[in-house]
């Protein structure tokens, strides 16, 4: 294969807060292209360098990353943390350290996201970029980064050092002052700082929003700062204090009209991210309902419900799927909430929303259904929950022998439930899915 082009560019080495800029130091320039799954090679890289007549040296390396499905194994695998599946994925050649989604977010990305540092120096050994961007421009570390920034992880928990993670993130004078980088007066700042934006769009009021520093959001408020600014990602300040759980900093903002109905990049609306929050998802929903928002809002998540059922607490379910008009809204790929409820171990939610009369015979659009994810997530309580859902005459349109990836589901049950279950196994598992898949084909045949 022979690769031929011709670039011409300027950079300029003043840190200039805008996304493509490297911040104050040694510039880079970074560039993807992602290939589709069935391309005929899996990743390809190169590196180039070049030393010019007046001494500089110059230097590119380009990676081809392998965009992979959302529902491929690798994700769970990471979300276990599971270095040891993962190494053997990567010696079968089914997993490679630069995978990305078509957003172009990296299993790194992922990795880091999910704080599973054994996973992330895994990959950071095998050389995975650690600042790969996305399509939203984010690097690959970020989510670390952000962490450190926001007081919830030391400075031992990054994966690169401090210093040079900084300087990828063009903060203004003002960022320094909120982040407690250096010291200095708010009110004696340049007023064109007030609304500056680092590298990830991030204005200061957005970094002290998602800090939960509700005296600095008062005080830039007071200034005169835009409080619906979003940063690359789409995130108001609003969404970013309602992820962390900043109740205070939540009616502040709201109190200076913060939109509701903001969507973000990924289409989630302030709803959606009160639903996600694990620990107090349940106190942010209401404050929202309070407020007035919509929890039936519909996007390509599902609606806030299905965000809870996959990320969120059993307090929020239930108080959710007591407000939801529908508990089998999808998302874009086909979930239900208690599909999401299985796929992602909630399995007190997965119970709760089949007690409240969930469909279980629903199909998400790659063709795999309940039995599938009962196979790779769930319990033998699972198994029985969906056989007495068969005895009742609930799973009259299950396909059994529909296919995961080629295989059929004893094929799951021996290999993928080896990959994906977040339990351990036990040998009286076999004869409960039997159990499971007689009784759904005898409904079936009667």
């Amino acid at each position: 294969m022979t690769l031929r082009g011709n670039v011409t560019f300027t950079i300029k080495k003043k840190g200039c807060n805008k996304a493509f800029c490297c911040g104050i130091g040694p510039t880079s320039l970074a560039i993807a292209w992602y290939s589709p799954a069935g391309f005929f090679f899996r990743a390809y890289g190169f590196y180039a360098s070049l030393t010019t007549d007046v001494g500089q040296q110059l230097s590119a390396s380009c990676k081809w990353p392998r965009i992979i499905s959302t529902t491929a194994i690798a994700w769970g695998v990471i979300e276990r943390g599971d270095v040891a599946a993962l190494r053997v994925l990567v010696i079968d050649k089914t997993f490679f350290p630069w995978d990305a989604t078509e957003d172009g977010n990296s299993v790194l990305s992922y990795a880091v996201l999910k704080s599973k540092r054994n996973i992330v120096d895994f990959l950071l050994s095998l050389g995975s970029d650690p600042y790969q961007l996305n399509k939203s421009g984010v690097m690959s570390v970020q989510a670390a980064v952000d962490r450190f920034l926001c007081g919830s992880c030391s400075e031992s928990d990054l994966p690169l050092p401090k210093d040079e993670l900084l300087e990828h993130q063009g903060f203004s004078s003002l960022h320094r002052i909120v982040l407690g980088i250096d010291a200095g007066e708010m009110q004696h700042i340049d007023k064109g700082d007030l609304n500056a934006t680092d590298v990830n769009g991030r204005t200061p009021l957005n970094w002290a929003a998602w800090r939960g520093d509700d005296d600095t959001v008062d005080v830039l408020l007071r200034l005169g700062a835009k409080v619906d600014t979003a940063d690359n990602e789409g995130h108001t300040p609003l969404c970013k204090a309602v992820i962390a759980g900043h109740e205070a900093v939540i009616d502040l903002l709201l109190q200076a009209k913060a939109s509701l109905c903001h969507r973000t990049v990924f289409d989630q609306q302030p709803p959606h991210l009160a639903a996600a929050s694990l620990v107090s998802g349940h106190r942010l929903v209401q404050q929202l309902v309070d407020a007035g928002a919509d929890f039936n809002v519909a996007s390509s998540l599902g609606t806030p419900l299905n965000c809870a059922a996959s990320h969120g607490s059993l307090e929020t379910v239930q108080l959710l799927s007591s407000k939801t008009f529908d508990l089998n809204s999808t998302d874009a790929y086909g979930h239900t909430p208690v599909m999401l409820a299985l796929l992602c171990w909630k399995l007190d939610a997965f119970f709760h929303l089949v007690r409240l009369g969930a469909r279980l015979d629903l199909v998400r659009k790659s063709g795999e259904n309940i039995i599938h994810f009962a196979l790779w997530c769930g319990s033998i309580r699972v198994f029985i929950a969906i056989r007495d859902a068969a005895v009742a005459r609930k799973l009259l349109q299950i396909d059994v022998k529909a296919l995961h990836d080629g295989h059929d589901i004893w094929h799951c049950f021996d290999h993928c439930r080896d990959a994906l279950y977040n339990g351990v196994r036990c040998i009286e598992e076999r004869a409960h899915v039997q159990g499971m898949i007689d009784a759904i084909e005898t409904a079936q045949a009667t």
